[in-house]
């Protein structure tokens, strides 16, 4: 949070509140259900929040499954390849229109302690952080040329013939279909040249569901 700009240290100006924080951990779990990680994440307390004060717009939109369906058939059919990746502290990367305060992470205090911090970058919890990041991430693909579909705003295109790519993002959470390898790779891209991305290679578990390729046979079976 200290090295993404998160927030600028300052002094409470009169009036305004200070919104409060707590500190989260959680199991995240992989595909065979056992725990992959421990993680620990800093948010701000959303329900605290003042409608019209803190937060205005919070709407941002999430991937159908049935876009996601559609968009597995239709990579399959055309022998497409695809890669999966996933967004580090997403939501941290979004821009913070509002004035919001926050008390400094208790143990990891900088510089003087009576300060507070002033959010510049959404954080976790925040009611806009959903809708900041969203508008981050598609300013940045249409930067890159892509366009969202009018009927899922959360599926993304660019491309015909050899060049086709498609991107569909479920939050910080995407799959990456091209053409050919090296239009799939140019897609990917466009994503991780502008975010910290993890590579996670041809996708066998995304949102819940297993997937298994044979190629072969040029099927992919979803369970």
């Amino acid at each position: 949070m200290w090295d993404n700009g998160t927030w600028e240290l300052t002094d409470v100006p009169t009036g305004q509140t200070v919104t409060p924080t707590e500190m989260l951990a959680e199991r995240k779990r992989g595909a065979d259900g056992g725990i992959d990680k421990y993680k620990g994440r800093f948010v701000v307390r959303g329900d605290q929040q003042t409608n019209l004060v803190d937060y205005t717009e919070v709407w941002a939109p999430v991937l159908c499954y049935t876009t996601l369906r559609v968009f597995l058939a239709y990579c399959t059919a055309r022998g497409m390849a695809i890669e999966q990746t996933d967004v580090a502290t997403a939501f941290l990367t979004g821009d913070v229109e509002e004035e919001i305060y926050i008390h400094q992470p208790v143990g990891y205090e900088r510089g003087d302690v009576t300060k507070v911090c002033r959010l510049r970058k959404a954080l976790y919890g925040s009611k806009q952080a959903a809708r900041a990041w969203f508008h981050k991430l598609k300013e940045a693909l249409e930067a890159a040329g892509f366009q969202a579909c009018p009927e899922d705003p959360c599926l993304f295109r660019r491309g015909t013939g050899p060049t086709e790519c498609l991107i569909i993002v479920y939050v910080d959470d995407m799959l990456v279909a091209g053409a050919t390898k090296d239009a799939a790779r140019d897609g990917l891209e466009a994503v991780t040249s502008r975010f910290k991305a993890r590579e996670l290679g041809r996708p066998t578990y995304f949102l819940g569901l297993h997937l298994v390729h044979n190629d072969e046979e040029g099927t992919l079976h979803v369970h």
